[in-house]
């Protein structure tokens, strides 16, 4: 049966599934003591008003070890019940689990206590998710039987099983459910964490544009437009959202919103950078469709997988809430970070240290070190306890070390190591955070700037349709991306250089890694990190790049070269450890059922447009088309592109693809009148297209600036940089 494109869903429900904060959380309108009064008076209070989420965790961790002492001494629970009770709730592991027999009492403060500690993971730039989705294993299984699914050995068989859903989990779970696939999707989070604030609370506009981040793509391009789901038509609906959640979280903050490229802001833009923002309320518009227009999908959030076997040709997933599911294909989503970001690189620079040195810092290597010690970060953030602090980027998520960060003395200095978008925008939102602090944003090359992660000609529909899965041109594609390096986004530098005019931060390329050999570490019992460089070629570079910033006038005159300096805070902000296949927890699976694994996420990329939304969401309908396949036929739904829907993407022939490729994403035809009428006139109005491609227009615009005189410091040098780039990969 053949589905028209633009009529799937049939009923779309468009309205937000998301709220600006200040209708949920303003300070005052709630019972003192109730969760909503503890999520406004540790979230969303000016710091000078607001309490302690630190002080608030630890209160009810003493709270709940009291509640657990009088269940042993009335004989209600074991001491050994107690300890393991006790030990979950002080390292975070809440929320609910399958047969919980906790009293009613110490149910109500392990919700609490996990409301408090993931309500990161529900907002994004001040736009709250409204919505959760879940169905108790005994209803999935009666469910699923009531619509006719097959089962073996009493457990339904679902079509595909999803670990994971982010964008490529959702993708492929959305496209193969209005295919007539029965999908059953398992998510240890909500659906998008990662683009929440507790996954990426420091990276405001995305790394591409809103144009790269739809997440519906139907092979054909007026049919991707005019989707009732896809961003591209409602755009402005959330644009105009995400702008209302970040002047909400502003108003209750006392916080300015800061981060979003102006042109991020003009709600039909599509060139302009994507904002978390939106993308939030584009995942939760999509996961929200995936449960009320499929009655054969089912969407588990809250909901870890704990075990995956695989015997007689069926996968069995089962989840930590007692699910149990088979399954005929089981798609790998999970992501590039792990559920407590336990994938995140570190240095071993401070593992390096002395044990007395090591005793003077207080390290969280994942999320939930936070939860235990929650009464240590209490004494950090009151200026009790003298210890410098140690994070991962990720955790600026956190309330607790945002707190910590907050409340640091006017003049104490921050370090953060790492040469991408990250790295750079950690330090943004530390300086940010504190503007009494200095920041020293470490990286290791000169930086450049373009506005995609990957080169620009990996983003074109064209060329994301017909080489994914060609091993030839993802080979060719991954060797541009070590060309292309690891530039950042124009307006993220600019506003570095703007702060370094300004004495704030301080930008130190150092030609080498942030490692043993080229720096030393002391910690000092005043509770700060001495880093001094012990590299020649480092401190040559640096004092080249110092007397280079300052000719331009992007340095203070009574700036220094960097020799040493101490840190009460550091930002390890190094990205994220890639597996392979072969290193996934689940590689001890036979190799028949290796055949019924794929993958679609950004931790296991194979074309490094996958490590990208745009990649994500075509890798997805292919992938949900390929799975279908295997449905019966009475069960399988087509769907199909009006011929006048515009250009079918699949179809472009092979030279037209390799010329996007070699012209950076521009198409070939315009390339070549382009570059014949600067061969006969001297100029074209479009020639800078040539070096800055379609997504760049922050870049264009300033080079046109420059020429009408009309351009600061800063622009200049971002500008100068990125055309660098831009002519290395022209030029290759």
């Amino acid at each position: 049966m053949k589905v028209p494109s633009n009529n799937s869903p049939r009923h779309p429900d468009l309205s937000p599934k998301t709220v600006p904060v200040d209708r949920l959380f303003q300070s005052g309108q709630n019972p003192p003591g109730s969760f909503p009064s503890n999520i406004a008076d540790t979230y969303y209070s000016p710091s000078e008003q607001g309490k302690l989420l630190c002080d608030v965790v630890a209160d009810n961790q003493a709270r709940y070890r009291q509640l657990l002492e009088e269940a042993v001494q009335t004989g209600r629970m074991t001491p050994e019940e107690s300890a393991l009770k006790e030990k979950n709730f002080v390292s975070g592991k809440l929320g609910p689990r399958a047969h919980s027999s906790t009293s009613p009492l110490l149910r109500e403060l392990e919700n609490e206590q996990f409301c408090l500690l993931r309500h990161p993971q529900q907002v994004a730039d001040g736009l709250y998710r409204t919505q959760d989705y879940y169905i108790p294993p005994a209803a999935l299984t009666a469910t699923a039987q009531l619509r006719g699914w097959e089962t073996s050995q009493d457990v339904p068989v679902a079509d595909t099983i999803v670990i994971g859903a982010g964008p490529g989990g959702l993708t492929t779970a959305w496209q193969l459910a209005r295919r007539g696939g029965r999908v059953v999707v398992f998510e240890s989070e909500i659906a998008g964490a990662a683009f929440s604030d507790a996954g990426a609370r420091a990276v405001h506009s995305l790394r591409t544009s809103a144009d790269g981040t739809n997440l519906v793509q139907e092979g054909h391009a007026l049919a991707t437009l005019e989707h009732p789901l896809s961003l591209h038509g409602h755009l402005a609906d959330y644009r105009s959202q995400a702008n209302l959640g970040r002047q909400a979280e502003a108003a209750l903050t006392g916080l300015p919103s800061h981060g979003v490229a102006p042109e991020s802001e003009q709600l039909e833009d599509r060139n302009a950078p994507a904002t978390r923002g939106e993308l939030f309320q584009h995942l939760a518009q999509l996961s929200h469709s995936l449960v009320q227009d499929f009655p054969d999908a089912f969407l588990c959030e809250r909901s870890p997988v704990e075990e995956v076997t695989f015997e007689d040709g069926l996968f069995t997933v089962t989840s930590s809430r007692g699910h149990k599911m088979k399954g005929k294909n089981l798609v790998l989503a999970t992501g590039l970070t792990g559920p407590q970001g336990q994938l995140a690189r570190t240095l071993g620079l401070f593992e390096d240290m002395s044990a007395e040195d090591r005793d003077k810092l207080l390290i969280l290597s994942n999320d939930s070190d936070q939860s235990v010690q929650a009464e240590t970060l209490t004494q950090l953030s009151r200026g009790k306890d003298q210890r410098a602090l140690i994070v991962h980027d990720r955790q600026l998520g956190s309330q607790m070390v945002r707190q910590s960060i907050l409340a640091l003395p006017e003049g104490s200095r921050a370090a953060v190591m790492g040469s991408g978008e990250s790295a750079i925008k950690a330090a943004l939102e530390m300086a940010h955070l504190n503007p009494g602090i200095k920041v020293d944003l470490f990286v290791k090359n000169t930086l450049e700037a373009a506005q995609t992660q990957i080169p620009n000609e990996n983003f074109h529909t064209a060329v994301l349709e017909n080489t994914l899965s060609d091993e030839q041109a993802i080979a060719k594609a991954w060797d541009r991306v070590k060309l292309f390096g690891t530039p950042i986004t124009p307006r993220s530098l600019q506003e570095i250089l703007e702060l370094q005019q300004a004495g704030r931060v301080r930008l130190l390329e150092m030609g080498r890694y942030f490692d043993k050999e080229s720096v030393r570490l002391e910690a000092g019992s005043n509770g700060q990190i001495k880093v001094e460089l012990k590299d020649t070629e480092a401190r040559v570079n640096l004092q080249k790049s110092h007397e280079q910033m300052k000719s331009k006038g992007l340095l203070p005159t009574d700036s220094q070269p960097f020799e040493s300096s101490h840190y009460k805070v550091m930002v390890e902000a190094l990205g994220y450890q890639k597996q392979s296949l072969q290193e996934h927890p689940l590689r001890h699976l036979p190799p028949e059922a290796h055949k019924k694994m794929h993958l679609n996420t950004a931790g296991l990329p194979n074309h490094p447009a996958e490590t990208s939304l745009a990649g994500l969401s075509v890798r997805g309908r292919q992938l949900a088309e390929q799975l279908a396949q295997d449905i019966p036929q009475e069960r399988r739904l087509e769907i199909s592109v009006p011929q006048e829907r515009g250009i079918d993407w699949r179809e472009v022939d092979e030279e037209t693809v390799q010329g996007i490729i070699a012209n950076r994403g521009v198409h070939p035809g315009f390339a070549r009148s382009v570059r014949r009428d600067i061969e006969e006139f001297g100029s074209h109005p479009q020639q800078d297209r040539l070096i800055f491609p379609s997504s760049d227009n922050k870049l264009r615009d300033w080079n046109r600036q420059r020429e009408q005189g009309r351009i600061s410091p800063a622009e200049r040098e971002v500008l100068e940089r990125a055309e660098q780039l831009g002519r290395r990969m022209s030029e290759s």
